[in-house]
Parts: C-alpha cells; sequence; structure tokens
C-alpha cells in the first residue's frame, strides 16, 4: 500500500501503520471505497502516521514493563458497512472520525493538545464575549452531564491475541469507586456495573489493548464522554470568524459562570451547527488538561532508567495520578509508589522505606519534575530526607537523549539514541550517623546536603556513545 513522505511523494510497501491501513481501505478501487486521494489532506495522513509509529510504554498483567508502537493494524476486512469498518478503525487507534473542512476530508490522532493563547477563547463575560446572552442576560450556554447511575463504570475489551496462537481474547476494565457511586445513585450502597463492550479492530498486542481499553473508560470512545471529562456543553455564537475556523475535535477554551464548578475550562469540538440566522451552535465535550498531561509524561523516562537492572524497580509517582482509573492501573502494574512530589509525604516515606528493607530498588528522581530546557535542575530536599532514613547505597544514575526524543515542546518522539549512564555507589555513612544526634536545623541542612551531593554525582556522568559497557 502507499506510504506518502509528502503530499507528492510515495512509496508502495507492506506496513502496519494503522493509519496507512485506513487509508488504504479509503482510497483502494479494488477492495476499498475507491475515493480519490485528491480529496484528503495528505499531510494530516503523514502526521497521523508518525504518530502511530511512536514508541509508547506499557505493562503486562505481571507487572513487567515493556515498550511498543503506539498503533498498528493486523486484521481482516469484512463484508460489515464502510462506515462501521472506519468507526472500528478509528476507534481502536485512537483516531478522530474522518470530517470534512475546507472542502477536504481531513483526520486528526486524539492526542495530548498544546495549551496556549492560540486556543479558542468562547466566553458569556466581559468584553470579550462571543457567547450569545438574551436581553435578560441569560447565557445560551447549557451544560449537560452522565448521571453516575448511567456512566459507564466497566468496559469489556475483546481483542485477537498474537502471543497466544491468535485466540480472542476479553480484557475487562473498571472503577470500583465509580460502581460504588453508581449504586448509591440508585439508592443503596450495592456496587453497580454499567458495562459497555468494544472490540479492538485489527489489535493484535496486549499492551495496546490495555492502553485502549483505560482510554476507553476515562474519555469514552472519540472522547465523548467517560469518567474524566464528564461534562458536555453547548452554545451558540454569532462570532462567524472564530466558528469557521473550527473542526470537529479542535481544542477551545470555554469561560463561563455556569461550569466553573466543574473544574473545567478546554474542550473538544464535537459539533458545530450554523443556523440560517447566521448564528452558529457548538457542542463541545471536556479536555481533561491534567488527565493528558499525566497521560503523555508516563510514557518514559522512568522505564527507561530501569532498563539497564536485571532486578524488579519500584518507581515513584505523584499521588495525584493514581486517581485516574487508567493511568492508576498502570502505575500499579509499574510497582509505583504514591508520593506528593517532593516525595516526603508520609505515607509515601513508609511505603519506600518498607520496600528498601525487603531488598527492593526504589528509583528516585532528585529534581522532582520534568526539565524545561534540558539542563539539569536544582535537587529537592526530600530525597536527601528519604536516603537518611534508609540504611540503602545509592547509585546516581544519568539518561542521554530523552529531552531531544520528547520534551514538553515536542508532539512526537523524535528518533534519537537514548544513554544510560550508571555511577559510583554512594553510602552517605558520616552524615546517617550525624543525623541521629543533630539539632533539627542541622538536620533540614543534611537532608539538603544529601540532595546536591547526588546531584553533583549525576552531573559528572557523561555518556560514552562509543561503548557497550560502561565503567
Amino acid at each position: 500500500m502507499r506510504v506518502y513522505t509528502d503530499a507528492d511523494t510515495y512509496t508502495e510497501q507492506y506496513t502496519t501503520n494503522r493509519a496507512w491501513c485506513l487509508f488504504d481501505l479509503y482510497t483502494n478501487k479494488r477492495y476499498g471505497h475507491g475515493v480519490s486521494i485528491d480529496r484528503f489532506v495528505i499531510d494530516d495522513w503523514i502526521e497521523l502516521a508518525a504518530w502511530c509509529d511512536e514508541t509508547v510504554g506499557y505493562a503486562n498483567a505481571a507487572g513487567e514493563y515493556f515498550t511498543g508502537t503506539r498503533s498498528t493494524f493486523n486484521g481482516e476486512l469484512n463484508e460489515r458497512s464502510a462506515q462501521q469498518q472506519i468507526n472500528d478503525f478509528c476507534m481502536a487507534g485512537r483516531f478522530g472520525l474522518p470530517f470534512r473542512h475546507g472542502g477536504k476530508i481531513r483526520i486528526i490522532p486524539l492526542r495530548k493538545e498544546t495549551i496556549d493563547d492560540s486556543v479558542p477563547l468562547f466566553t458569556d463575560q466581559g468584553d470579550e464575549r462571543n457567547i450569545i446572552v438574551d436581553d435578560r442576560g441569560n447565557s445560551s450556554l447549557s451544560w449537560s452531564q452522565k448521571s453516575d447511575a448511567d456512566l459507564v463504570n466497566q468496559i469489556q475489551l475483546t481483542f485477537i491475541d498474537a502471543e497466544h496462537n491468535h485466540i480472542e481474547r476479553p480484557l475487562t476494565f473498571e472503577d470500583q469507586q465509580a460502581q460504588l457511586r453508581a449504586g448509591r445513585a440508585m439508592g443503596d450502597d450495592t456496587v453497580r456495573i454499567v458495562k459497555e463492550q468494544y472490540g479492538a479492530f485489527g489489535v493484535t498486542s496486549l499492551g495496546e489493548a490495555a492502553r485502549l481499553g483505560n482510554l476507553l473508560l476515562d474519555l469514552g470512545p472519540f472522547d465523548q464522554g467517560g469518567l474524566q471529562n464528564n461534562l458536555t456543553v453547548k452554545f451558540l455564537t454569532p462570532d462567524i470568524g472564530a466558528a469557521l475556523g473550527l473542526w470537529q475535535y479542535k481544542l477551545i477554551k470555554v469561560v463561563s459562570p455556569k461550569i466553573e464548578r466543574f473544574g473545567f475550562q478546554y474542550f473538544r469540538v464535537m459539533a458545530r451547527e450554523r443556523r440560517s440566522d447566521l448564528v452558529t451552535q457548538i457542542t463541545a465535550q471536556a479536555y481533561p488538561v491534567e488527565y493528558y498531561e499525566n497521560l503523555e509524561d508516563n510514557t518514559h523516562p522512568p522505564p527507561i532508567v530501569g532498563s539497564g537492572l536485571h532486578r524488579p524497580v519500584n518507581y515513584l509517582a505523584r499521588e495525584s495520578l493514581f486517581r485516574y482509573p487508567g493511568i492508576g492501573w498502570l502505575l500499579r502494574k509499574w510497582n509505583s509508589v504514591p508520593v506528593d512530589r517532593d516525595g516526603g509525604g508520609a505515607r509515601g516515606l513508609k511505603a519506600i522505606l518498607d520496600r528498601l528493607l525487603q531488598g527492593g530498588v526504589i528509583i528516585l528522581f532528585p529534581e522532582g519534575t520534568r526539565t524545561k530546557d534540558g539542563k539539569l535542575q536544582p535537587a529537592r530536599s526530600g530525597i536527601g530526607l528519604t536516603v537518611i532514613k534508609s540504611d540503602a547505597v545509592v547509585v546516581p544514575v544519568r539518561t542521554f537523549g530523552t529531552f531531544e526524543c520528547y520534551n514538553r515542546k515536542i508532539k512526537f518522539h523524535m528518533p534519537i539514541r537514548l544513554s544510560v549512564k550508571y555511577g559510583k555507589p554512594m553510602k552517605f555513612e558520616k552524615l546517617r550517623a550525624e543525623a541521629k544526634t543533630c539539632s533539627k536545623v542541622r538536620l533540614k541542612e543534611i537532608y539538603q546536603e544529601v540532595a546536591n551531593e547526588i546531584m553533583a554525582a549525576i552531573a559528572k556522568l557523561e555518556p560514552c556513545w562509543d561503548k557497550e559497557t560502561f565503567p
């Protein structure tokens, strides 16, 4: 099938890239739908294919971490309707459904969006008001939510498992807290399961299926509403220029007192209807910013740091991440420990020390957050507290290439070689002994000294690209 490198250049080759398989289904005149290539924006498909080829992380049921391609297609086209096949293709790959815009058929991935001033603003307040308000001051904006009794809290996803003789394998994803809320909404304390069933069309790996199942539970098919984005807004706008610049799934910002209590400001456009009076009605679904930020942040680098170790590894994750059913499930499979950002929360510290006393390995990040410019950041004192409270040896580790591969400004993982460098063990025997008898003021100083020493040891590590093993 055709694989494009630009709008005018392609090669015909075998591929399992889901984007090019869908493009072939659309355009092939023999077994596809025979749509003219001129009706598409080829750059959309090139970008979508690159997104499919990204390497993302996942964990199996045993908690082992693997990386794999984001979205592939290994399936058989059957006699279902053309629209149903396209819907299944897109849902399983996390594509938005193709839509018409500017006389062309467009398609985009349902990915993390950039939050900045370029996002169109719609508001019923102040001088920037562009949501229609009537003469009595009533805003045309309305909102709706599914009740806890109706909100889906269990997903059953079926896929073809290539690792086990291509058998049809069902997976279940659920949120027990949501099931309890559903029970209370019905007037009792029982668990109420609200179930939906889906087939992962063309998915043959457990990793892809697990990622898809969690996202369906959290966001719903095509981001149309799940546990994490259960808010729909509708409003009228006379702003023809702004409305014409919108397309399906485009991110917008909506500011109104009517929806302040829900905590959402950003939404994906789901429908745009031009009325005879030149007013446009927009329907949009909540876009959970923090959820998407956390979703992308957790593809790496923690597993990369542990990739050179031949023993089980425990990772730390911000406590707030465990609230999200999909992400929380993966973090638990990765043996993650919930902590506050400094790693110094009482419950988190106890969990860390317990695992170290059991002979486990904990990976800590002294900076506490991702770098914005690729440079090492000052160490936080929380890691010093953890080191002093334990008797564990500390091994400094530094990764190279991860910032260039995927930083906050890059939408797609870049094909860059990564390196992990491990330093010499550090024991901190003298500072640990002093910490047992010193004052509280000195103890805080010791915590920061330990953190600074670890950061200095990390800073001294340099990559050795020409060596297979490091001294």
